[in-house]
């Protein structure tokens, strides 16, 4: 199916949209309306490996899978449309936190940043934890301490192939034997071995988080 992405100013407008209902229906059929149907399926995969993690955490399975759906719910725009809806909903304003530069200059890095807006506009969510879980789904935020929320949603979409070396799927799962600590841990040392080969852009943030996990899975 041809990868139609949203882009005009009529599903810009509609993110201002509160939605009652059943959230993940409505999710479902965003990703097929934009063509999305791969990513949405790659979700459904996810949903499947985060459902021991969220037990473990006593996460309700419903708001774990809502959370996972809605990390990649900014891939459905297109990326020429990203710069228009951060501003437009004053995004730098609204969670007081300034754009990296180098998301600028790589928009896929701020898909998530989109998929945190639609979750807080569409939805009304506006727990932090939460919001960070899907906006930093891919990175996780540098020097803070990481909620449960945060990290399963993280590990979890680790543990579906999402590029052409699907090596890291084994090393997240043999490191989430001993802690999810170490999991992500192994699975940032993973990505900056790798991403080079992968044709992948090392975010700032990973190496800054992967000194905070080296020194969590010393005593975690």
């Amino acid at each position: 199916m041809e990868k139609m992405r949203f882009k005009d100013k009529q599903h810009i407008d509609a993110i201002a949209n509160y939605y009652l209902g059943e959230p993940l229906v409505l999710l479902q059929s965003i990703f097929e309306e934009a063509g999305q149907t791969e990513v949405y399926d790659r979700l459904v995969a996810v949903c499947e490996q985060v459902e021991p993690i969220a037990k473990t955490y006593d996460i309700p399975l419903i708001i774990s899978c809502f959370m996972v759906i809605m990390t990649d719910a900014g891939l459905c725009f297109d990326e020429i449309a990203y710069d228009k809806i951060l501003k437009q909903y004053d995004y730098e304003r609204e969670f007081k936190i300034k754009l990296p530069e180098f998301e600028k200059a790589n928009k896929y890095f701020l898909h998530g940043r989109i998929s945190e807006l639609m979750c807080n506009q569409m939805f009304s969510v506006g727990t932090d934890e939460v919001l960070r879980a899907i906006s930093y789904h891919e990175t996780l935020f540098p020097d803070i301490e990481h909620s449960n929320y945060e990290k399963m949603i993280f590990i979890a979409d680790k543990l579906v192939p999402k590029f052409s070396n699907s090596s890291h799927v084994e090393i997240v799962k043999r490191g989430l034997a001993i802690s999810i600590n170490t999991a992500i841990k192994d699975y940032l040392e993973w990505y900056i071995e790798n991403a080079e080969t992968l044709g992948e852009k090392i975010h700032p943030y990973i190496p800054q988080v992967l000194e905070q996990y080296r020194d969590y899975s010393r005593t975690n």
